[in-house]
């Protein structure tokens, strides 16, 4: 990856292009870098009207908008969670998703408790689904909120045991599965009748056990993973013969 993207958190595909957007993790600026397969730098989209607190992943959907999440939250403690939605064409037209999580009652809670730093979500049917990242006790919660302008309460629609931490998400482009990436493992959940299922996986593969924050699917059977050392994988899935 070129040393503009120092610390790749997220990955999105632009509208129309083989090319891809990523983004540095906290504190980095507020701005896209368009990087090819290979890493290789192309543009920056600079967002005057957003802040990078700590950015952890992107998502797109089929009108053009980009969903930035600045809803890294490693204390539990932050009460001002935000996802912008923007024009791709249009970045000062930014607009603010704000949301907190229904069932989070302390800032911050008890350690055990503390599973409210998301850093993974994909856009499907109108709706942001964010995995929580299981710092307390290993249970991966999926949350929903309107991938509309206004301020939410992120609802709780499923949990599942994993051990180990969730780190990106994307849906693939015939909406039929999605991918979660976590620190060592990647795993997908199949999509039946346009329903979300996070209760069983239907496929596990192992990977590099580095700092791997952002995935993508290239096409239904491809996905592109980088990680904050400046590595790019490639994952493909096999026909049956």
């Amino acid at each position: 990856m070129d040393r503009i993207v120092n610390e790749s958190s997220g990955l999105a595909k632009l509208t129309g292009k083989q090319t891809f957007w990523s983004h540095n993790d906290s504190g980095g600026k507020a701005e896209l870098y368009e990087v090819d397969s290979t890493g290789n730098y192309i543009s920056t989209l600079s967002i005057p009207k957003a802040r990078n607190i700590d950015w952890e992943d992107l998502a797109g959907d089929r009108q053009g908008n980009i969903f930035i999440g600045d809803f890294g939250n490693n204390r539990n403690n932050r009460k001002d969670l935000i996802i912008y939605k923007l024009p791709e064409k249009e970045p000062e037209k930014v607009k603010t998703i704000q949301f907190s999580y229904e069932d989070q009652k302390a800032f911050p809670p008890p350690d055990k408790e503390r599973n409210f730093d998301c850093e993974a979500m994909f856009y499907h049917q109108d709706s942001l689904y964010l995995f929580s990242k299981n710092r307390g006790d290993k249970q991966v919660k999926l949350y929903v909120v309107p991938a509309a302008e206004g301020t939410y309460s992120a609802r709780l629609k499923a949990k599942i045991y994993l051990k180990t931490m969730v780190t990106g998400a994307d849906i693939s482009p015939d909406e039929k599965k999605f991918a979660v990436l976590t620190y060592g493992k990647l795993f997908i959940f199949g999509i039946n009748e346009g329903q979300i299922n996070f209760s069983n996986p239907i496929f596990c593969l192992k990977t590099k056990r580095k700092q791997t924050e952002a995935i993508v699917f290239l096409d239904n059977d491809r996905l592109l993973l980088t990680n904050e050392q400046g590595s790019i994988y490639l994952i493909g899935q096999r026909a049956a013969p």
